[in-house]
């Protein structure tokens, strides 16, 4: 979300509703905000109960924090790129995220997802060999929907500007409406 918001994007940075989690994307945001564009000297007035010496604040140009939950919210503005990171793990939250693509794309058809995951390998005794269950569910329920949307699979021999190890088994995949 950070480095989106450097390039210019306009950002809505997500996670589930638990305000822990919440507070910490704020965190990073605020613990990176020389490196984000500002407004030109523009102060926000809060619209919330606060203490009123706290209701004007630094606007940063480009980024928010928002609660989704996509087992029930819906996307409600328009975005070009919906950039969803390591949110394959739970067989529930992946159906749900599955039935928000479909939603988002329906309404909006010109939004595009960039979802990137790790595939997390397990030994199963059911399967009695290594597999990478959550990413195979995954697939298994985006099947359906692909007289509907495109799924293509990005490749990942792009250069490497941060400090990171890039696993082997990572996924990059675009998802679009037909």
């Amino acid at each position: 979300s950070i480095v989106a918001a450097i390039c210019g994007a306009r950002v809505t940075a997500t996670d589930i509703p638990t305000e822990n989690i919440l507070t910490k994307i704020q965190t990073n945001i605020d613990l990176n905000k020389s490196l984000l564009p500002q407004t030109e000297n523009i102060l926000t007035k809060i619209q919330t109960n606060i203490d009123l010496n706290k209701s004007l604040l630094p606007q940063t140009a480009n980024i928010q924090v928002k609660a989704l939950d996509v087992t029930t919210d819906k996307c409600g503005d328009d975005y070009d790129i919906i950039l969803a990171g390591d949110v394959i793990y739970d067989d529930k939250i992946t159906d749900a995220f599955v039935s928000f693509i479909q939603q988002t794309l329906t309404g909006h058809k010109n939004t595009k997802f960039l979802v990137s995951l790790e595939k997390r390998y397990v030994f199963t005794v059911k399967d009695l060999e290594t597999v990478a269950p959550a990413f195979d569910h995954f697939m298994d329920k985006l099947e359906p929907l692909l007289d509907e949307v495109i799924v293509e699979f990005l490749e990942l021999d792009f250069d490497q500007y941060f400090c990171y190890d890039r696993s082997d088994d990572m996924v990059l995949m675009e998802i679009k409406s037909r």
